[in-house]
């Protein structure tokens, strides 16, 4: 196996829109705060606010994804960061780090997920008709995306990763077999326009490229997501007293007051903006493998 430097790594993310990239700022303040020593790269339509920071490396590329998340974007993330380092922490931009960085567990090739189950397990209501239609037609997308590579959509080795916080390492070159095939198999989500979300894809590539994905609740490496620290709030779990201010940082950020003509403007351009990128996708995807992509 593969030795890792278990001090060669940076954070990575993507961070599309003004929202996110001022979430995207503190992060780079804890990181600047409780990681000093790495860096923090970063995909973004805009790098101007993130040129204060000497921790920050910044790259300007447009959206390519149809969705308006940037949910696909972080790819280009890791394998920047994997140019450069053994590891990569690939963190959604509006999470937060809240403690000093201490890893207490070991870094393997492959991924290493916060949080991950049984693709099965996860879609287990989908696969007995349980889920409603929107999820059901996600999941026929997953599973044609799985015959066009010959693998079993049900194929127990296949994880379902929460992309909120994981790791990808150096494997050999699977890395970069794994990051081609996701950027592969979100070209023909898009042209089925259902762009949203990396989890279909991150668990295909990783089984076709034989990347390991192992789970580790990640001791020494402290975070904030929001939805995590309501959903243990609401449920009375363990909640430290400052979560409350970091969801009233992200709340003040995200919560921004709208007219009603900035509303239906912005749903507008969403729409239009989805269907131009759907458009391009399908041109891009009939003249470089019509057969994979269509037939």
């Amino acid at each position: 196996m593969q030795t890792l430097d278990q001090n060669c790594y940076c954070f990575c993310t993507a961070a599309y829109g003004k929202e996110y990239r001022q979430l995207c700022e503190l992060l780079a303040q804890d990181l600047a705060q409780f990681d000093p020593g790495h860096e923090l790269i970063v995909y973004t339509d805009d790098a101007t606010p993130f040129k204060k920071y000497d921790h920050v490396r910044c790259y300007e590329q447009p959206l390519t994804s149809t969705s308006i998340g940037a949910y696909h974007q972080r790819r280009w993330a890791i394998k920047k960061a994997l140019e450069r380092y053994d590891f990569c922490i690939c963190i959604d931009s509006d999470n937060r780090i809240t403690e000093p960085i201490n890893f207490k567990f070991e870094i393997k090739p492959g991924i290493t997920a916060r949080s991950c189950c049984s693709y099965n397990k996860h879609e287990k209501k989908t696969i007995t008709g349980e889920n409603n239609a929107e999820r059901q037609w996600q999941y026929s997308i997953f599973q044609a995306m799985a015959h066009k590579l010959g693998v079993d959509p049900q194929d127990p080795k296949l994880t379902w990763v929460n992309e909120f916080l994981f790791i990808v390492a150096r494997d050999s070159g699977r890395e970069l077999v794994f990051l081609d095939c996701w950027e592969r198999l979100e070209q023909f989500a898009a042209v089925r326009r259902n762009a949203k979300g990396p989890c279909k894809q991150i668990a295909l590539a990783a089984l076709v490229s034989g990347m390991e994905i192992r789970s580790n609740n990640m001791p020494g490496l402290c975070f904030f997501d929001d939805r995590v620290a309501i959903y243990n709030r609401d449920r009375g779990l363990a909640y430290p007293q400052d979560m409350d201010r970091y969801i009233a940082a992200q709340v003040a950020i995200e919560k921004v007051q709208r007219s009603f003509i900035q509303k239906v403007w912005r749903k507008l351009w969403k729409r239009i903006y989805f269907e131009v990128c759907w458009l391009r996708a399908c041109i891009r995807a009939w003249v470089s493998d019509r057969q994979f992509f269509f037939f």
